[in-house]
């Protein structure tokens, strides 16, 4: 059984070369093209090629059921009780420093995950309280508000303004408010409000509120994987064109000049951090790529690119799925020289009796001397100095454990004895040697 400590610490280690693959592919889609949409659903997919691969290595380790034994001449379980034979001796089992240094790893991170989600809750509660110290917006500012957030398909919510933003932000999850900086408020003129507001609809009809929550909760949890945060960063910065789009959708050359000028009077403005999707993102990637984006709109993607950019990220993803099964293979293999638990925390009935093995099999047939389980076989017991084990032909390795095999990674196992085996009229017969063939033998 594969140590869950070590299940996760491989988990979490899977996740950098992935990112890695995944943050080359976003990047070349984004030579490819600068439609907006077509990139945030690239990175969209990579930050999600990041999940699956945490979550790929324990599926990998998960056994298969075995299959249900038809016509089978024995029992599926079979005991050889050498302790009976006079065989029994104790084996000392090797010790293995990757379980400790897993464990340790896995703490360091998980503190770090903790320290970083407590700072996303005190964040997501500086903006709650922000948005209950603020005024509501001077009536009449925003005209055409309530039509332009009916025609996107939202309920209009509040907009109010306050002295400790630096720049405009959707707050809340359940009842989003927009908030405006005081200083930008006095300073752009309606049309100019109308715009930002239109910005931050934008965001509400896509659900960037929670997009944003779920994808820091994310960056919380992987702190120590660069490739995820430049992936999220970037995604971050593509929302923010393609919120651009959706408030421009139809608009003349002339409006959307006026556009980009606020955006820079906003920036101007500026002087802090956003708390939620912003007008003003005061972090990642520069505005020059944004406002050549308000000022020339981005073609739609040809079938060509959108195949250019599938076929990256299914590259990606293949590449994903190949590191997460060579990583599951690493930890099965690893698993084997994990020390035993405690014995006070198995159960008789998940344990063999001390000097003998516990052999599971749906299928028992036997070949001379030998006997061969097969069908999702499994062993369990402790190695003796007397019965010699081996696996695929080879003596077992220094600090090998053998409760730590699991079904998926034995093919059969195979048991010699002195003495020609009968299935049927059993006798007295001592084994010589057993030989777990493993799936990769």
């Amino acid at each position: 059984m594969t140590s869950p400590t070590l299940a996760v610490a491989f988990s979490l280690a899977t996740t950098v070369p992935v990112a890695a693959m995944g943050w080359i592919a976003g990047s070349l889609v984004e030579r490819m093209t600068a439609a907006p949409i077509l990139r945030a659903w690239t990175w969209r997919g990579v930050v999600g090629l990041d999940v699956a691969a945490a979550l790929a290595v324990p599926v990998w380790l998960t056994p298969a059921p075995a299959a249900a034994s038809h016509g089978a001449s024995l029992a599926a379980v079979t005991v050889i009780n050498l302790a009976a034979a006079g065989l029994a001796a104790p084996a000392a089992q090797g010790f293995s420093l990757l379980a400790p240094t897993a464990t340790a790893l896995t703490a360091a991170i998980g503190l770090g995950a903790l320290a970083q989600l407590i700072r996303l809750v005190l964040t997501y509660r500086r903006g709650a309280r922000l948005a209950g110290a603020a005024t509501p917006l001077a009536e009449g500012r925003l005209p055409g508000f309530t039509a332009l957030a009916h025609r996107l398909g939202v309920r209009p919510p509040p907009v109010l303004v306050s002295d400790h933003t630096a720049t405009a932000v959707l707050v809340g999850l359940f009842r989003p408010v927009i908030v405006l900086p005081a200083r930008l408020s006095d300073a752009l003129d309606d049309d100019g409000l109308a715009a930002v507001c239109a910005h931050e609809l934008a965001h509400l009809q896509r659900g960037d509120n929670w997009r944003v929550m779920a994808d820091r909760v994310l960056q919380s949890i992987f702190w120590f994987n660069p490739f995820v945060a430049q992936s999220i960063n970037r995604l971050a910065a593509v929302r923010e064109e393609f919120c651009d789009a959706v408030a421009l959708a139809g608009a003349d050359q002339e409006h959307r000049r006026r556009y980009a000028a606020t955006l820079i009077e906003a920036l101007r403005l500026s002087a802090g951090p956003a708390q939620q999707p912003a007008f003003i993102r005061r972090k990642g990637p520069g505005y020059a790529m944004r406002l050549n984006a308000i000022l020339h709109p981005a073609k739609r993607p040809s079938k060509t690119v959108v195949t250019g950019a599938a076929g990256l990220l299914c590259a990606a993803a293949a590449s994903s799925f190949f590191v997460s099964a060579g990583f599951a293979q690493a930890l099965g293999s690893a698993s084997m020289a994990s020390p035993p638990q405690v014995a006070s925390q198995q159960s008789a009935s998940q344990s063999p009796t001390k000097g003998a093995f516990d052999i599971m099999a749906d299928k028992v047939a036997s070949k001379g001397r030998m006997v061969i389980y097969e069908g999702s076989p499994s062993i369990k017991g402790e190695v003796t100095a007397n019965v010699p084990v081996e696996i695929d032909g080879s003596p077992l390795p220094v600090g090998f454990y053998l409760n730590g095999m699991s079904i998926s990674q034995i093919d059969r196992i195979e048991i010699t004895f002195t003495d020609v085996v009968h299935l049927l009229h059993p006798s007295p017969n001592k084994p010589r040697l057993i030989n777990i063939i493993t799936k990769q033998g």
